[in-house]
């Protein structure tokens, strides 16, 4: 809970969405790998206080966006994930290489996309929020570890492979996982 008090008796109330992504990530891999790509566009690193916006070529339908390398977001910068003006709009990034973002760096969502239809899909082998950084969508990241720095706010989901996930002090997760499709 958010006292920093553990329920190790199994009754917790989120034990089952826990067993069921860990017993079901191998399907869901493989349906998200059998996506087709709706764009595909090239890993980028970010400066200092720059922004990025990837927009939903498809408004209110689904979007794959490949994106054939890492990400690293610097510092102060900015990831903008836009759903075209459209609450009904599900966004998927399947990101090949690493996730990297930095000291105070964020990922946001604006034109109507919604946490609950965005989802960052992460092959390479690490996926790291560092200190203060803020973002939305649910991360599944495979077949690396998460790992998160001291204050990171994070409105969706944090996934691995059953890899170990490394959550700093002062994280803090709104639960609200991928529901896109």
């Amino acid at each position: 809970d958010a006292s920093g008090n553990w329920d190790l008796s199994g009754a917790a109330p989120l034990v089952a969405d826990c067993n069921a992504g860990r017993t079901g990530y191998a399907a869901a891999t493989g349906s998200l790998d059998a996506l087709a790509a709706t764009a595909t566009e090239p890993g980028f690193k970010l400066g200092v206080g720059a922004t990025k916006t990837i927009t939903a070529t498809v408004p209110g339908g689904v979007n794959v966006v490949d994106l054939t390398g890492s990400i690293k977001a610097s510092t102060d910068s900015v990831i903008e994930l836009d759903g075209g003006g459209s609450a009904d709009t599900v966004m998927v990034l399947r990101v090949s290489g690493k996730l990297m973002l930095l000291l105070r760096s964020s990922i946001q969502l604006s034109g109507g996309l919604l946490p609950q239809n965005t989802l960052l899909y992460v092959k390479g082998s690490k996926c790291l929020l560092a200190d203060l950084t803020l973002g939305a969508g649910t991360l599944l990241c495979s077949p690396g570890r998460i790992k998160t720095g001291r204050s990171v706010a994070w409105v969706g989901a944090l996934q691995s492979d059953g890899k170990m996930m490394k959550i700093g002090d002062r994280t803090s997760v709104h639960y609200t996982p991928f529901s896109g499709f």
